[in-house]
C-alpha cells in the first residue's frame, strides 16, 4: 500500500486521468490517483465528447488546438486508442446578433489558423442530410472539430499513467484533506 507520495490526485475521470498520465509522462514519480468507485463512472460517463477547436478566448483555442494534438498522439503513447474522430461542425445564426457573433468567430478562427468558414444550405444539407435551413441567416464550417468517447479516452489516460509509473487505487474515497502550516499533508 502506498504511504507516501509527491501528488494525490482525487478523482478517476478523464481529468484527474490525464492528470495523473502527463505528470508521469513528465517525470513526475510519486504519483497516486484515488477513485472511490471505477475509472471514469462519475460525470465522465454522461459527457459528450465534443471536442470543438473554436473558443471564446485565445489562450483556450490554442489550449484546444495542443488538446487535438495530444489526442492524436494518445493511442500511439499509450496502446488504447480514444476512439477520436474529426467529423466537423457546422453552427447556425437564425437571429442577427447570432449572424453578427458568427461572423466576428471567424475573423478571430481564421486569425488563430483555424480552417473555418461560411457554407451554404445545400452543402450544409450534404454534410447533414436531416439539417433544416428555413430561416438560416448564416451557417459555419469547422471541417477539423470532431468527437472522443469519453470512456476509451479516460482509459487512454489510465493505462498511460500507469505505464508511466502512477498508481490508480479503485474503490478508495478521499474523506478529507489534512492541511498543516498551510500545506496539504494528508
Amino acid at each position: 500500500m502506498t504511504t507516501h507520495v509527491r501528488v494525490c490526485i482525487i478523482g478517476g475521470g478523464v481529468l484527474g486521468c490525464s492528470i495523473a498520465y502527463y505528470l508521469a509522462r513528465m517525470g513526475c514519480r510519486e504519483v497516486l490517483l484515488l477513485e472511490k468507485t471505477e475509472i471514469g463512472a462519475g460525470s465522465t460517463s454522461q459527457a459528450a465528447g465534443l471536442v470543438g477547436r473554436l473558443r471564446a478566448s485565445s489562450l483556450m483555442t490554442q489550449l484546444m488546438r495542443l488538446s487535438v494534438r495530444n489526442l492524436k498522439a494518445l493511442k500511439d503513447e499509450t496502446g488504447e486508442d480514444p476512439d477520436f474522430h474529426e467529423v466537423g461542425s457546422i453552427r447556425v445564426a437564425l437571429t442577427a446578433a447570432r449572424e453578427e457573433e458568427l461572423r466576428r468567430q471567424v475573423v478571430f478562427g481564421r486569425q488563430h489558423g483555424l480552417d473555418i468558414d461560411f457554407i451554404e444550405p445545400a452543402e450544409a444539407r450534404r454534410l447533414v442530410p436531416a439539417l433544416d435551413t428555413d430561416g438560416v441567416r448564416v451557417m459555419t464550417y469547422i471541417p477539423d472539430d470532431g468527437f472522443v468517447d469519453p470512456y476509451l479516452l479516460t482509459m487512454a489516460f489510465a493505462k498511460g499513467a500507469r505505464q508511466q509509473g502512477a498508481v490508480i487505487r479503485r474503490g478508495v474515497a478521499a474523506e478529507s484533506i489534512l492541511v498543516e502550516d498551510g500545506a496539504v499533508a494528508g
